[in-house]
């Protein structure tokens, strides 16, 4: 078993800081460090529980919690990014659960994740202005952009009669 000090030994040189606050272990890295953080904790930790990010206004805040099946021990991992262009290397290649987080947080908050193998909008449309979990979004309900196309009863009847 893993102890929060071998763990934080073993992954220094990519950590920026860390801390053990109720049980979690919370490691906090640097963009360019974090993709060699999370591959050296694949091994420990081999669930995907989340992947989500917080607009403090100044930086996007990028947060993955990790649990470990077998210690039953959850990290957090939280990193800094630039609020526009913010790029991270996608992690769905070591946990296949991050695909849709990521496709998520890019949608929502236009984080960029370099390698994912099926970047676009899971919760908006394609073509929707923005990212609405942006501080800065404006909703300007007048903007026809935000209609979503209306379909009639007959085409909704011809699609779900489709063979």
């Amino acid at each position: 078993m893993t102890t929060f000090a071998q763990l934080t030994h073993d992954q220094r040189a990519h950590l920026t800081g860390s801390e053990e606050a109720g049980g979690v272990w919370c490691l906090t890295t640097d963009p360019r460090k974090v993709r060699a953080l999370l591959e050296g904790l694949r091994p420990a930790f081999d669930y995907p529980e989340d992947l989500t990010c917080i607009d403090t206004g100044g930086e996007l805040r990028v947060f993955c919690r990790l649990w470990s099946t077998a210690q039953r021990q959850a990290v957090h991992v939280s990193l800094t990014i630039p609020r526009s262009r913010g790029h991270l290397p996608t992690a769905s290649d070591l946990w296949r659960g991050y695909e849709w987080q990521e496709r998520e947080v890019f949608d929502l908050f236009g984080v960029q994740f370099d390698g994912h193998p099926d970047l676009r909008r899971i919760l908006t449309w394609e073509g929707f202005p923005g990212h609405p979990l942006l501080k800065d979004f404006v909703v300007d309900n007048d903007d026809s952009s935000w209609e979503i196309p209306e379909q009639t009863d007959q085409e909704i009847i011809d699609l779900l009669s489709r063979e």
